[in-house]
Protein backbone atom coordinates (compact mmCIF):
# COMPACT_ATOMS: atom_id res chain seq x y z
CA UNK A 1 0.00 0.00 0.00
CA UNK A 2 1.51 3.70 -0.43
CA UNK A 3 2.30 5.97 1.82
CA UNK A 4 -0.89 8.49 0.68
CA UNK A 5 -3.43 5.33 0.67
CA UNK A 6 -1.97 4.85 4.40
CA UNK A 7 -2.43 8.56 5.28
CA UNK A 8 -5.53 8.24 3.86
CA UNK A 9 -6.95 5.66 5.48
CA UNK A 10 -5.58 6.64 9.11
CA UNK A 11 -8.21 9.61 8.28
CA UNK A 12 -11.00 7.62 7.67
CA UNK A 13 -11.00 5.13 10.44
CA UNK A 14 -13.66 6.33 12.19
CA UNK A 15 -17.29 6.25 10.10
CA UNK A 16 -16.99 7.98 7.51
CA UNK A 17 -18.49 9.37 3.73
CA UNK A 18 -16.75 9.58 0.54
CA UNK A 19 -18.13 12.36 -1.68
CA UNK A 20 -17.06 12.00 -5.28
CA UNK A 21 -17.52 15.32 -7.02
CA UNK A 22 -17.16 16.16 -10.93
CA UNK A 23 -18.83 16.09 -14.17
CA UNK A 24 -18.33 12.45 -15.95
CA UNK A 25 -19.01 13.72 -19.09
CA UNK A 26 -16.29 16.26 -19.01
CA UNK A 27 -12.93 14.22 -19.43
CA UNK A 28 -10.72 14.31 -15.69
CA UNK A 29 -13.80 15.55 -14.26
CA UNK A 30 -15.21 12.80 -13.86
CA UNK A 31 -12.80 11.83 -11.23
CA UNK A 32 -14.76 12.00 -8.56
CA UNK A 33 -17.80 9.69 -9.77
CA UNK A 34 -15.05 7.08 -11.07
CA UNK A 35 -13.19 7.25 -7.60
CA UNK A 36 -17.05 6.26 -5.79
CA UNK A 37 -17.51 3.68 -9.10
CA UNK A 38 -14.62 1.86 -8.46
CA UNK A 39 -15.07 2.19 -4.59
CA UNK A 40 -18.44 0.58 -4.86
CA UNK A 41 -17.23 -2.12 -6.96
CA UNK A 42 -14.69 -2.88 -4.24
CA UNK A 43 -17.32 -3.16 -1.41
CA UNK A 44 -15.55 0.04 0.33
CA UNK A 45 -16.11 0.09 4.04
CA UNK A 46 -17.73 3.19 3.75
CA UNK A 47 -20.73 5.57 2.89
CA UNK A 48 -20.09 6.76 -0.36
CA UNK A 49 -22.00 9.36 -2.79
CA UNK A 50 -21.69 10.23 -6.02
CA UNK A 51 -22.99 13.96 -6.08
CA UNK A 52 -21.75 14.99 -9.53
CA UNK A 53 -21.75 18.87 -9.74
CA UNK A 54 -23.67 19.37 -7.13
CA UNK A 55 -22.72 18.62 -4.12
CA UNK A 56 -24.79 20.72 -1.87
CA UNK A 57 -27.69 18.52 -2.44
CA UNK A 58 -26.30 15.59 -0.09
CA UNK A 59 -25.28 17.74 2.69
CA UNK A 60 -29.00 16.40 4.44
CA UNK A 61 -27.23 12.50 3.73
CA UNK A 62 -24.15 13.03 4.85
CA UNK A 63 -25.35 15.17 8.32
CA UNK A 64 -27.72 11.88 8.88
CA UNK A 65 -24.64 9.97 8.48
CA UNK A 66 -23.01 11.65 11.27
CA UNK A 67 -19.55 10.99 10.25
CA UNK A 68 -16.04 11.03 12.05
CA UNK A 69 -14.46 11.79 8.62
CA UNK A 70 -15.88 13.35 5.04
CA UNK A 71 -13.45 12.93 2.19
CA UNK A 72 -14.09 15.02 -1.12
CA UNK A 73 -12.83 13.53 -3.79
CA UNK A 74 -12.32 15.82 -7.35
CA UNK A 75 -10.23 16.79 -10.18
CA UNK A 76 -8.53 20.32 -9.61
CA UNK A 77 -5.57 21.84 -11.57
CA UNK A 78 -2.71 22.83 -8.67
CA UNK A 79 -0.04 22.66 -11.24
CA UNK A 80 0.85 19.08 -10.29
CA UNK A 81 1.64 16.20 -13.28
CA UNK A 82 -1.37 15.14 -14.85
CA UNK A 83 -2.75 12.32 -12.52
CA UNK A 84 -1.11 13.34 -9.36
CA UNK A 85 -2.98 13.50 -6.15
CA UNK A 86 -3.42 15.75 -3.23
CA UNK A 87 -4.58 16.25 -0.13
CA UNK A 88 -6.28 19.42 0.77
CA UNK A 89 -7.18 20.90 4.02
CA UNK A 90 -9.69 23.59 3.85
CA UNK A 91 -7.88 26.11 5.12
CA UNK A 92 -5.52 25.65 1.75
CA UNK A 93 -8.64 25.99 -0.89
CA UNK A 94 -9.24 29.23 -2.06
CA UNK A 95 -12.08 31.47 -1.32
CA UNK A 96 -13.32 31.95 -5.20
CA UNK A 97 -12.45 29.71 -8.40
CA UNK A 98 -10.70 25.88 -8.36
CA UNK A 99 -14.09 24.92 -8.89
CA UNK A 100 -16.12 23.81 -12.30
CA UNK A 101 -19.38 22.97 -10.22
CA UNK A 102 -22.44 24.44 -8.84
CA UNK A 103 -21.33 25.93 -5.56
CA UNK A 104 -17.45 26.91 -4.12
CA UNK A 105 -16.34 23.79 -2.77
CA UNK A 106 -14.21 25.80 0.15
CA UNK A 107 -17.34 27.08 1.02
CA UNK A 108 -19.58 23.81 1.17
CA UNK A 109 -16.56 21.71 2.87
CA UNK A 110 -16.61 24.39 5.46
CA UNK A 111 -20.42 24.12 5.84
CA UNK A 112 -20.14 20.29 6.00
CA UNK A 113 -17.54 20.67 8.74
CA UNK A 114 -20.41 22.66 10.77
CA UNK A 115 -23.19 20.53 10.55
CA UNK A 116 -21.12 17.27 11.29
CA UNK A 117 -17.71 18.29 12.71
CA UNK A 118 -16.51 15.88 11.03
CA UNK A 119 -12.66 15.61 9.62
CA UNK A 120 -13.45 17.06 6.14
CA UNK A 121 -10.84 17.19 3.50
CA UNK A 122 -10.18 17.25 -0.02
CA UNK A 123 -8.71 14.67 -2.21
CA UNK A 124 -7.99 16.06 -5.54
CA UNK A 125 -6.69 14.12 -8.59
CA UNK A 126 -4.36 16.79 -11.50
CA UNK A 127 -6.90 16.71 -14.70
CA UNK A 128 -5.19 16.76 -18.06
CA UNK A 129 -8.36 17.60 -19.88
CA UNK A 130 -11.79 18.92 -18.97
CA UNK A 131 -13.54 19.40 -21.96
CA UNK A 132 -17.06 17.93 -23.00
CA UNK A 133 -17.55 14.27 -24.38
CA UNK A 134 -13.69 13.54 -23.42
CA UNK A 135 -12.57 10.27 -22.00
CA UNK A 136 -10.19 10.64 -18.92
CA UNK A 137 -7.15 10.63 -18.65
CA UNK A 138 -5.38 7.00 -18.82
CA UNK A 139 -2.80 8.77 -16.06
CA UNK A 140 -5.45 10.04 -14.01
CA UNK A 141 -7.40 6.80 -14.15
CA UNK A 142 -4.63 4.66 -13.20
CA UNK A 143 -3.61 7.19 -10.43
CA UNK A 144 -7.61 6.34 -9.11
CA UNK A 145 -7.06 2.66 -9.27
CA UNK A 146 -4.14 2.54 -7.44
CA UNK A 147 -5.41 4.72 -4.68
CA UNK A 148 -8.67 2.71 -4.42
CA UNK A 149 -6.94 -0.48 -4.07
CA UNK A 150 -4.77 1.15 -1.35
CA UNK A 151 -8.22 2.30 0.87
CA UNK A 152 -11.03 0.12 -0.03
CA UNK A 153 -9.39 -2.95 1.54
Amino acid sequence: MSFQAEKLKARLKTKSVIVGVGNSLKGDDGAGPFFISRMKELAAPYVLIDAGSSPENYSGKIEKEKPGAVMVVDAADFSGKIGDLKVFEIEELQEKGFTTHSMNIRFWMQYIKGLTGADVFLLAFQPKTMGFNEEMNPQVVKSIEEIVKGIAK
